[in-house]
């Protein structure tokens, strides 16, 4: 019994992961440029301001992708208990989180300010915003 709600849970999120990404992985690129296009139209391309601003952009997109599986398993699932769903949610948040140091350390390298302390720093703060998302997901199932 357990298992098999493990297993729908697990079908359930990911099925839900694709349609969000379907529909909003352009609308992602889009804004990610749009900083860009924005910072090298003040003159200030290669600037942590740039990096600040996009890994706001990703985390933003993380947060909707939570908010839109949250929404959708109560609206599509009622059956299944978010509880069980809880376990893939996060690790599917994880690995969104995973993504972010080494775009991070890109984007510095393109700022050109890819100093090991900088590379670093971000990397502890994307880790810190993971655990606090994580704590959240637990404290909303």
């Amino acid at each position: 019994m357990i298992w098999r709600k493990r297993k729908k849970c697990e079908k359930a999120v990911s099925h839900l992961v694709q349609k969000y990404r379907s529909s909003h992985d352009q609308n992602l690129r889009y804004k990610i440029s749009g900083v860009d296009q924005e910072h090298i139209l003040k003159g200030l391309p290669t600037s942590t301001v740039v990096v600040n601003e996009k890994l706001a952009v990703m985390y933003d997109h993380i947060d909707r992708l939570v908010d839109f599986i949250f929404k959708s398993l109560q609206k599509d699932f009622p059956g299944l208990p978010l509880r069980a769903c809880s376990e893939f949610l996060i690790s599917t948040v994880e690995v969104e989180y995973k993504k972010l140091p080494i775009a991070a350390k890109i984007w510095l390298m393109q700022a050109c300010l890819a100093q090991p302390q900088a590379i670093e720093q971000y990397r502890k703060a994307i880790l810190e915003r993971l655990e606090q998302t994580k704590k959240d997901i637990e404290s909303r199932c």
